[in-house]
This record gives C-alpha cells, sequence and structure tokens, in this order.
C-alpha cells in the first residue's frame, strides 16, 4: 500500500497557509493550539512548535537555543518577531515570575537554591528537596503512614507483622505472605 505523502514544500505551503497575519504584526497560527498556548505541526517527520518551524525555515535553527517571541504572543510565527536565545536568559525573560525574589514557600531565589525546569520556569531547590522527601516517606525523618496502625486489608501493624521497605515506606507481611500464595496459585 503506497501512502500519498507530501513533500516538505507542500507542507511549507500548508504551514505558512495555516497563519493570519494580523494589524500588529504578528502572524498567528491558526489551527490546533496546545495546553501550554503554542501551536504544533508536523514537518518533515517531527512534530515542531509553530514558531520553532517559522523560525527554522526562515532562518535555519540552532538546537541548543530557544526561540523567543519579541511580542509576547505565543501563537505569533511572524519571524521578525522571533529570536534565537539561550535557555538560562530566555526563562528569565519570560517568567511570569521572573520579578519574584522568593518562592511561594518563602525561600529566596539565590543562584545555589534556584534551577530552571523541563518547561523553562524558575524553581526552587529547597522546595523540590522537600517534596521527594515527602513522596518517598522520608518527611521529618519518619516512614510513610507511621500513624496508621493497620494495612489496607486491616492487619495490624506490630513488630512481628511490619517491615520496612528500602524507600522507607512500611509494609504488612502477612498481606505480602498472602499475595505469594496468590501469584503461587496462578
Amino acid at each position: 500500500m503506497v501512502r500519498n505523502r507530501k513533500t516538505n514544500t507542500e507542507r511549507q505551503k500548508e504551514f505558512w497557509s495555516c497563519l493570519d497575519r494580523k494589524r500588529n504584526g504578528c502572524w498567528e497560527w491558526t489551527k490546533s493550539v496546545i495546553n501550554k498556548g503554542y501551536g504544533q505541526y508536523w514537518y518533515n517527520g517531527k512534530r515542531w512548535y509553530v514558531h520553532r518551524l517559522a523560525y527554522f525555515l526562515t532562518y535555519g535553527l540552532f538546537e541548543s537555543l530557544d526561540v523567543h517571541h519579541k511580542c509576547h504572543n505565543k501563537i505569533c510565527c511572524n519571524p521578525k518577531h522571533l529570536e534565537q536565545l539561550p535557555r538560562d536568559v530566555h526563562a528569565k525573560i519570560d517568567s511570569a515570575n521572573a520579578n519574584k525574589t522568593y518562592c511561594s514557600r518563602g525561600h529566596a531565589f539565590t543562584v545555589a537554591n534556584t534551577y530552571i525546569t523541563s518547561t523553562q520556569t524558575r524553581a526552587c531547590r529547597k522546595c523540590k528537596a522537600l517534596s521527594q522527601r515527602k513522596y518517598t516517606g522520608l518527611y521529618q525523618g519518619g516512614t510513610a503512614n507511621k500513624l496508621k496502625t493497620h494495612c489496607k486489608h486491616g492487619h495490624k501493624f506490630d513488630v512481628n507483622n511490619t517491615y520496612i521497605r528500602p524507600n522507607g515506606h512500611r509494609a504488612c507481611r502477612r498481606c505480602k505472605q498472602n499475595s505469594k500464595k496468590h501469584y503461587a496459585k496462578t
């Protein structure tokens, strides 16, 4: 079965036809937009953010750099409104919280306590560490579910029926034995 695939030239023409040129100079993407507010388009076997594709088709692209909207319009694809910047510079310019000096829990945004996330926003290292400790059950030096007296199947957590997993979580010995018996039968 032979598929009727479009050439790159046809895909480029189709891409540029999906833009609505506004009076303010923005060329806005008219097709679907993802939850981050950016348009996407399939080109040359790869899914692209439309502003990156517009920049690439016009000027070429350095993969290690981000494409910044000088107009701050996420669906704009006018190459004159786009520029390439290093990720750390781009994150500082685009972040809605760029002027904040403290995170929501009151930790200072210092060089040592701040990192750039995969979505190019600033984040607090102390909050991340607290979140990870809470998730793994090591929050404030305790083990997960330390206030519970029984497992989810009603077995009592006591010295003989409890063991601590490597991740710090308590587990019920009786449930583990029952699980082994169940899987041995099947």
